[in-house]
C-alpha cells in the first residue's frame, strides 16, 4: 500500500493480527511488541513500548502510535506455496508421495498466558515449567514469572490510546513469540503392490492389489513451534493439530 491509511481507521488488534493496511507494506503484514528481556529482580517481562515518551506519544494518531510502538514481524501470507507429487515404480511396487510446502511467512506462537490470574482448574502450557523463578534465571529463559502480572501503564494515561491491556498480553504478542512459518509437509504417502498375472489367472481375477497409505504423516518446520503446526498461525485460539491417519486396502477386480 502506497498511500497513508486513515489516521484512526485501524485499532490495535488490526496491527497485531495483520489486518491493518500500512503504507509501503504488503497486505498481511503484522506487528509485535518489542521484547527487551526479563526484570532480574522479579521476572516481569520488559518491553520497549514508549513509557518514557508519553508526552510524544499522546500527540500521535492511532496509526502513528501503533506503527511507532510496535515492530514489523513479517507477513502472515507465504511468498511461495504449493503442492508436488512423485511416483516411483519398481516391478510390481508403486510408491506415491504428495508434499505441501510454504515459504516466506511468519507465525505467531499460541498464547502462553491465557488469563491474568492462574487458577487450579485452568490448563496451561508446559513451557511454563521453564519460567523465571529466581534472580539469574533471566539469562537462561525468556519466560516471565507467572505471578508477575501487571496492568499496562497506558491504561493510566487517559490522553493515550491503549497500547496493551497487560504485560502478559504484551508478552503473548511480542516479537519473541514469532517464528518462521516455512514448512514441508508429507501430506500423503501410499505404497501399492500389484499381484502378477499368474496369480490373477489362478483365481480368475483381472486385478488384485494391496495398498497401504498414510495422511498428515510429518511436517518439517521450525523446532520453536513445539507441536504447533505452521498452518496454525497463532492468530486464533489453540486448535488441534492434524493427526496422522492410516488406511489399508485390498482392490479386487473380476
Amino acid at each position: 500500500m502506497e498511500t497513508l491509511p486513515g489516521e484512526d481507521q485501524y485499532e490495535l488488534t488490526d496491527f497485531l493480527n495483520g489486518t491493518a493496511l500500512s503504507k509501503g507494506k504488503p497486505i498481511g503484514t503484522f506487528y509485535s511488541y518489542k521484547f527487551a528481556g526479563l526484570n532480574p529482580n522479579n521476572g516481569t517481562p520488559v518491553f520497549d513500548d514508549g513509557e518514557e515518551r508519553q508526552e510524544e506519544l499522546v500527540k500521535m494518531t492511532k496509526y502513528g502510535l501503533y506503527t511507532n510502538i510496535l515492530e514489523e514481524s513479517g507477513n502472515r501470507e507465504p511468498t511461495i506455496s504449493g503442492t508436488f507429487n512423485n511416483t516411483l515404480r519398481y516391478n510390481n511396487w508403486r510408491l506415491n508421495a504428495v508434499f505441501n510446502y510454504s515459504i516466506g511467512s511468519k507465525v505467531r506462537l499460541f498464547k502462553l498466558f491465557k488469563s491474568n490470574v492462574f487458577v487450579p482448574w485452568t490448563n496451561v502450557s508446559k513451557d511454563l515449567v521453564d519460567h523465571w523463578s529466581k534472580p539469574g534465571d533471566e539469562s537462561i529463559t525468556n519466560i516471565p514469572n507467572p505471578l508477575a502480572y501487571a496492568a499496562h501503564w497506558s491504561l493510566r494515561n487517559q490522553e493515550l490510546a491503549t497500547i496493551a491491556p497487560s504485560n502478559f498480553e504484551e508478552y503473548n504478542y511480542s516479537d519473541i513469540r514469532v517464528v518462521s512459518g516455512d514448512y514441508l509437509k508429507i501430506s500423503t504417502l501410499s505404497l501399492t503392490y500389484e499381484f502378477k498375472s499368474e496369480i490373477l489367472s489362478t483365481f480368475g481375477l483381472s486385478r488384485l492389489a494391496l495398498n497401504l497409505s498414510g495422511n498428515n504423516l510429518y511436517t518439517f518446520c521450525s523446532s520453536k513451534l513445539k507441536g504447533q503446526t505452521p498452518q496454525q498461525s497463532g492468530f486464533s485460539e489453540v486448535q488441534l493439530t492434524d493427526c496422522p491417519s492410516y488406511t489399508f486396502g485390498l482392490d479386487i477386480s473380476f
